[in-house]
């Protein structure tokens, strides 16, 4: 019983400590055009060597998703083998695909879940009206104290670059969290 107490106990301590992202890298600071009704270009294969290998799951994402990120593109994710994660965005004006800047180094969940929103990923964030890519690498540890955990999350900023159709690295941010655990 004990057991159950402690992991329920470090779920919810962990998933308070980083419920905020990067604090100095905020959406609202990366704006991009409103969104505006944009009939779906074709997708374009050719545009992207990794694309032609996940054709099924970017055609049937991009049939049905909207615009998610930076005004024009439709985020498409998929796994690639555990805690691995590969994406692209495609241009909904002429279909091109481009790769999202996810890779087992920089978007690994080795912590927890967001039990409080279990629909919600925890190894990237990025809204639809801004240019930043933010991925999140967790993991944890065991600190000194036998009733302490380290929780350690690096941060991978990254912005779109509309005009030369790339992600640029901004900067590498590491949180690292002492919490108290329930004995065994």
């Amino acid at each position: 019983m004990r057991t159950i107490y402690f992991f329920i106990l470090f779920f919810c301590v962990g998933n308070m400590m980083f419920s905020q992202a990067v604090p100095e890298y905020q959406f609202k600071n990366y704006k991009t055009p409103k969104i505006v009704n944009i009939k779906k270009a074709p997708l374009d294969f050719k545009s992207n060597a990794t694309a032609e290998l996940f054709k099924t799951t970017i055609s049937e994402t991009y049939k049905t998703a909207k615009i998610d990120f930076a005004t024009y593109y439709i985020s498409v994710i998929w796994g690639c083998g555990t805690g691995c994660i590969n994406g692209a965005i495609v241009d909904v004006r002429d279909g091109k695909i481009y790769n999202l800047p996810l890779n087992p180094s920089n978007a690994y969940s080795g912590c927890f879940s967001d039990t409080t929103n279990p629909d919600k990923e925890d190894r990237y964030e990025f809204e639809k009206n801004s240019s930043l890519f933010i991925t999140i690498f967790c993991n944890d540890s065991d600190a000194k104290k036998m009733n302490e955990k380290l929780l350690t999350k690096t941060y991978f900023v990254n912005n779109w670059d509309e005009k030369m159709k790339k992600f640029n690295f901004v900067k590498k941010v590491v949180s690292i969290r002492k919490i108290q655990i329930a004995g065994n």
